[in-house]
């Protein structure tokens, strides 16, 4: 790895963490009225932000001499291990019967309803608004999961290929998955250690597999199915615009 490497590990894997982390101690998102405009703003600008870091950390993986497809841009080892898939399954099996839990009965949709309104005020509560959601979604799970699972593993193993396993590959699954938690922290601190699992369990495929096709297309399916839910719970909630 070179200087470029470590700069980008420090800038998205602890700096970015670190402003959600500040921004979220500070209530500044608690204190933001969003409107459609002002959501429409944060959705393509998140997602402005979003593809600076693939294509940020794509290019010095690529200007280096480095196979794009040991950064996950590749359909991997086919047919999957039943480990890889069984992963999958279950993280499946697991957001299934958590979003089924957000929204079973009217006390826990309220319950849901108000967590949407309180802290994470940007989820989509119209058509208008889910239209244009769908772009961050995409964004979100093609990025994200560049940086966060192929940029970051792959460095991880490198940083500590001089370890035994099993602690070398619990530090590689571990530590992005806390970073990639930690950016989401503004959604509470339960999502966070369900985002951390998640990108644990995701990290095991990608080490399994060696490819992410599979996790973006999951990724952006799951932020589809938020957004969604929230139009579904907040599209009666009040005015938005």
């Amino acid at each position: 790895m070179e200087w470029i490497d470590h700069l980008l590990i420090v800038i998205f894997g602890f700096a970015l963490p670190l402003r959600s982390l500040l921004t979220t101690s500070k209530g500044e998102l608690l204190k933001m009225k969003f409107t459609a405009q002002n959501k429409f703003i944060l959705y393509y600008s998140n997602s402005l932000v979003l593809w600076f870091m693939a294509t940020a950390v794509t290019f010095v993986w690529f200007s280096f001499g480095r196979e794009l497809g040991e950064l996950g841009l590749q359909w991997g080892d086919i047919p999957f291990s039943p480990a890889a898939w069984l992963t999958l399954l279950a993280f499946i099996l697991l957001y299934g019967l958590d979003s089924m839990l957000e929204i079973i009965s009217p006390e826990r949709q309220a319950a849901t309803r108000q967590k949407f309104q309180q802290q994470i005020g940007f989820l989509p509560a119209s058509a208008f608004e889910f239209t244009h959601f769908v772009f961050l979604a995409v964004t979100a799970g093609i990025c994200e999961e560049i940086v966060f699972r192929g940029y970051f593993i792959r460095y991880g193993e490198w940083w500590f290929s001089e370890l035994e396993a099993p602690l070398a590959t619990i530090l590689v699954l571990v530590l992005p998955a806390v970073s990639f938690g930690l950016a989401h922290l503004y959604q509470g601190w339960w999502a966070v250690a369900k985002i951390v699992a998640m990108a644990i369990l995701f990290g095991f495929f990608f080490l399994e597999t060696g490819t992410l096709w599979p996790l973006i297309l999951v990724h952006i399916v799951v932020d589809l199915i938020g957004g969604l839910v929230s139009w579904y719970l907040l599209s009666g909630a009040g005015p938005n615009r």
